[in-house]
């Protein structure tokens, strides 16, 4: 449920795959649309329990405040590489607490959290409740996917719990804060293809990389990035200053038609990565 704070009456939206409510997996999907630029919305979460008569039991009222259009300030954190969990705790206190240096419209986070055999203790345990719980569950979480994001068997549950704003796009996609368009990328691994045991028996990177470089050409030329007065990358991996060229390799690939050369197609104002630490 979802409505404009202030307004009396909610509106519902499920997590629906062909026509039905999803009732088959713990974790659910809501995209929100045609919502008004800047402005405060209050949500909740409505669990049907189907062992008590498809009784509605709503969750505690939550809100989040939508991005602003046009040349209205913003201001944004950005970190990555966080996979300490003891050292990670200590620098989300000290970046979102009672004594954070400012007060951010939003958090990016690029890539490299997972660094053990539980996804879920990884990703909800050690990161996303602590981030709630820092930020009061207010400050949107925009998430990069990174090479650590692709280890172990249960890496697929990545996209189960960040799902790009844009359907079918996985991890890479656009969105608009303000006068900027932020474009999301994704490098996949620092390594190639290796035999069983090595989990990196499931990389098939060739067709999505492909696919990323497909969308990316005609993404720049859309109004959320064409009409945009700033553009700012947002990815794990980086084109320069890597020891290894497996994954400089991959981004040259997607980028270059578009972002390489002296006089390129489309002019970026600044790329924030990670990987390199």
């Amino acid at each position: 449920d979802y409505r404009e704070k202030g307004a009396e009456s909610w509106n519902r939206v499920y997590d629906n795959l062909g026509g039905q409510m999803r009732h088959d997996r713990p974790m659910h999907h809501i995209r929100l649309e045609d919502l008004k630029p800047d402005c405060e919305y209050e949500y909740r979460a409505v669990l049907i329990d189907d062992c008590r008569g498809l009784e509605e039991v709503p969750s505690e009222i939550q809100s989040f405040h939508t991005a602003p259009e046009g040349d209205k300030p913003y201001s944004f954190l950005l970190t990555a590489d966080l996979q300490n969990v003891p050292e990670r705790m200590e620098y989300m206190k000290k970046m979102f607490g009672n004594n954070a240096p400012f007060k951010p419209d939003f958090f990016a986070f690029a890539g490299d959290l997972y660094w053990s055999s539980n996804f879920d203790k990884s990703i909800m345990d050690e990161f996303v409740e602590p981030y709630r719980e820092c930020t009061d569950n207010k400050l949107p979480l925009v998430m990069v996917r990174g090479n650590h994001e692709i280890y172990g068997k249960e890496s697929n549950h990545y996209f189960d719990y960040f799902t790009p704003p844009c359907e079918g796009k996985e991890g890479y996609y656009t969105f608009r804060w303000g006068d900027t368009c932020f474009i999301v990328l994704d490098f996949c691994d620092d390594d190639g293809w290796m035999p069983p045991p090595s989990t990196r028996q499931f990389h098939d990177f060739e067709p999505y990389l492909a696919a990323e470089a497909k969308w990316l050409k005609k993404a720049v030329e859309l109004p959320i990035c064409k009409d945009a007065k700033y553009r700012i990358v947002l990815a794990h991996g980086v084109p320069v200053g890597d020891y290894w060229d497996y994954m400089p390799n991959h981004v040259r690939q997607v980028i270059d038609p578009v972002f390489g050369g002296a006089n390129p197609k489309v002019q970026i104002h600044l790329w924030l990565g990670g990987h390199i630490h």
